[in-house]
C-alpha cells in the first residue's frame, strides 16, 4: 500500500518538471508573434486611429535601396469633435519623415477621416524588403504619439480606394455618418461626420 502514494508522488513531480518545459526556447511571456501583412492598424489615444498603414510596394518582388525614398500610406480617422495635427513623424529607418499633406499641414478635422495624405522617408537607412516591417512614430498634437510596425507591401497592385466604414462612434458617443467630397487637391475624399 505504500508504494501507491510515492507512485503518486513521483507522477505529479515528473508531470510539472515536464510541463515547466513546454515553452523552452521561446519566452512566452515576451514572445511576439508577427503576422504576414501588407498593412496595419493602430489607435493614439482613444479617438485617433491609423488604418492600412503600409509603406507602397516598389515592383512586385523588388525592394527599396538603402538611400532610396519610400512611401508610407494611410488612412487617418479622427473621431473627436476636435481638429488634431499629425505634428511630426519619425523613424529609425529613414534620415527624417516629410508629411505630405495639404500646403504640408497634416491637418485633421473633429469627426473625419482623410486618406490623401502620406509620409515620405526620406534616405532610408537600410535595404527594405517586401513584408520586412518599419518602425514609425506619430505624434498628434491632441492624440499624442503612438508608434507602430509598418509592413512594406508585397504587392505592387494597391487596394482600391473605398468609402472607409470607421466603425467607430465620435467623442459623443453617437455613431460617425458618411460624407464624400474632394480633398484640396482635388481629388476624392471620403470623409465622416458626427450626426
Amino acid at each position: 500500500m505504500k508504494r501507491r502514494p510515492v507512485l503518486t508522488a513521483s507522477t505529479m513531480i515528473a508531470s510539472v518538471v515536464l510541463l515547466a518545459g513546454c515553452g523552452v526556447g521561446q519566452s512566452p511571456q515576451t514572445y511576439q508573434y508577427k503576422a504576414q501583412s501588407n498593412a496595419t492598424n493602430a489607435n493614439a489615444g482613444l479617438l485617433m486611429a491609423l488604418r492600412n498603414v503600409h509603406l507602397t510596394a516598389v515592383n512586385q518582388g523588388q525592394s527599396y535601396a538603402k538611400g532610396e525614398d519610400a512611401t508610407v500610406a494611410m488612412v487617418l480617422v479622427n473621431s473627436s469633435t476636435t481638429e488634431d495635427v499629425l505634428q511630426s513623424a519619425s523613424s529609425p529607418a529613414a534620415s527624417s519623415v516629410e508629411l505630405q499633406g495639404a500646403d504640408g499641414a497634416f491637418v485633421l478635422p473633429g469627426g473625419q477621416s482623410v486618406q490623401d495624405y502620406s509620409l515620405k522617408l526620406v534616405g532610408l537607412t537600410e535595404e527594405l524588403f517586401p513584408a520586412s516591417f518599419v518602425e514609425l512614430t506619430m505624434v498628434f498634437k491632441n492624440a499624442g504619439s503612438v508608434t507602430l510596425s509598418v509592413p512594406v507591401r508585397t504587392s505592387y497592385e494597391q487596394p482600391e480606394k473605398v468609402p472607409y466604414d470607421v466603425g467607430e462612434v465620435g467623442s459623443d458617443g453617437e455613431p460617425l455618418e458618411k460624407v464624400s467630397g474632394q480633398s484640396p487637391e482635388g481629388s476624392d475624399l471620403t470623409e465622416y461626420t458626427a450626426n
